[in-house]
């Protein structure tokens, strides 16, 4: 068959080879032509024909090998079969099988799945040859079983020791919130323990302000007070201080382990809430308590200024009735009664027929009562400090350089806040019908006079406590 195609296959390439050479023969193209086509069904069938052949050649090759192929398993099982078939019964026994099992796998068959052979496949006598695929299918059940019991040992085990694992961290992980959990809850304790402190800050500070805001009028009285409520605040605070610092190691160390640090969040917080809450009251309170001290230190401050500027006023008349200067009061009293004294300046007042109740002049100088036989002199500062008046600016106004307007240049202008220092007045300007004063401009030291009110009812002075006060404590 293969010779013929052969044959076949060089008849077309001669004809191809050739083609040229008969296309160029012009004489004997149609002669050529016919022969060609005479020839090719020849050739066409003939390769059918071949190819047919060759396809039944084919099938009868796969048809032995087939057979031979069976021929060898059934001989191979059958040889196999005859290896443990001991008795020579034609029958695989219990015995047998598990020989097979063991010699060809070397898999040591379980005595149930050997039960279940004999009962399933052998019927309870044995395994003929035609049951060995069954047998084999059977012996690689039972392996799968085995090696699943295996697997599912392995991974029970594994579970076990992972489940162990997990409860020994959990039983650390409660262990160490137990220990955090102990150390923020005696803290919170501890600021515990502060409450009434706390408490009592507040109470303090609330009767001084109900204190201040009615009949307190003495400011050593709300100094001692606002002390003592300073002193509970800054001990607590500093305890509470501590605290924080504690606190803030706590942290510190539950930050370190990140399986803590969600656990731990509520109670840090509540802790630290607590501690910033006894700090606002412990402040609210200090600050209330200063605020009412301020408060009575103001009414005293206002008591005082009248009382001091009724003492001064009569002492800056009486000099100037004599044609002096508030400056030369401390001269002119010293030289009458040798020294400056409360009593030298009763004195000195009622021999220019003015009259100070002697518990005027002792809430304003400093000293032994006026009724006390030790006299304490008086420093020409303190004195001076009680005898100068200021005037603040609180409308525009001019400053020139004489009592009567209309005779006078202007200097400059002061401005609303300025402050002046009284040497002066107020004195009355005839001219015009308005009282002025002559003293020094605070800002840059110019001497002038300067018109308190105007005859139209406008104000441009009023006399200054606050500046007179911080000449006083300064």
């Amino acid at each position: 068959g293969k010779s013929a195609m052969t044959s076949c296959q060089s008849c077309i390439d001669l004809l191809a080879s050739k083609k040229a050479v008969i296309d160029e023969a012009e004489n004997i193209e149609s002669e050529t032509s016919a022969a060609v086509s005479q020839v090719q069904p020849r050739i066409q069938a003939a390769s059918r024909l071949v190819s047919d052949a060759l396809a039944k050649a084919k099938d009868n090759k796969d048809r032995i090998a087939k057979r031979i192929a069976t021929a060898k398993r059934t001989e191979k099982r059958a040889e196999l079969f005859a290896k443990y078939d001991q008795d020579k019964d034609g029958l695989w026994s219990r015995k047998e099988i598990a020989a097979y099992a063991k010699g060809e796998f070397d898999f040591e068959m379980p005595e149930e799945n050997l039960d279940r052979i004999m009962r399933q496949v052998c019927g309870g006598k044995g395994a003929p040859v035609d049951s060995m695929h069954i047998v084999k299918i059977s012996v690689g059940i039972a392996r799968d079983e085995v090696k699943g019991l295996a697997k599912r040992e392995i991974r029970l085990e594994r579970e076990r020791v992972e489940q162990e694992a997990r409860e020994q961290r959990e039983a650390e992980l409660r262990a160490r919130r137990a220990e955090f959990s102990a150390e923020c809850k005696a803290l919170t304790e501890e600021l515990k323990t502060l409450d009434p402190d706390v408490q009592a800050a507040e109470g303090l500070s609330e009767a001084l302000v109900q204190d201040a805001n009615s009949e307190m009028r003495e400011a050593d009285e709300a100094n001692s007070r606002l002390k003592a409520i300073d002193s509970i605040v800054q001990s607590t605070h500093a305890t509470i201080a501590s605290i924080r610092l504690k606190a803030q190691a706590l942290s510190a160390k539950v930050q370190e382990d990140e399986q803590i640090v969600e656990l731990m969040a509520k109670e840090l917080s509540a802790l630290a809430a607590k501690s910033e809450l006894q700090d606002l009251l412990l402040r609210k309170a200090l600050s209330s308590a200063e605020q009412a001290r301020q408060l009575v230190l103001n009414r005293a401050f206002e008591k005082y200024e009248a009382l001091r500027m009724e003492v001064a006023a009569k002492l800056r008349v009486c000099i100037e009735v004599q044609g002096g200067k508030p400056d030369d009061l401390y001269d002119t009293i010293k030289t009458a009664g040798s020294k400056v004294s409360k009593k030298t300046i009763k004195v000195y007042l009622q021999s220019n027929q003015s009259l100070v109740e002697d518990e005027r002049l002792d809430a304003v100088f400093p000293g032994a009562p006026v009724a006390d036989e030790e006299e304490t002199e008086i420093g020409r500062e303190d004195f001076m400090r009680v005898v100068r008046i200021y005037y603040k600016v609180v409308k525009e106004i001019v400053l020139s350089d004489n009592l009567l307007i209309e005779q006078s240049d202007q200097l400059r202008r002061m401005d609303v806040g300025e402050v002046m220092e009284v040497f002066q007045g107020p004195m009355l300007d005839p001219s015009v019908g308005v009282y002025r004063i002559h003293g020094k401009a605070i800002r840059d030291g110019i001497v002038g006079w300067a018109t308190v009110a105007g005859n139209q009812g406008i104000t441009f002075l009023m006399p200054d406590a606050t500046y007179a006060r911080t000449q006083m404590t300064g």
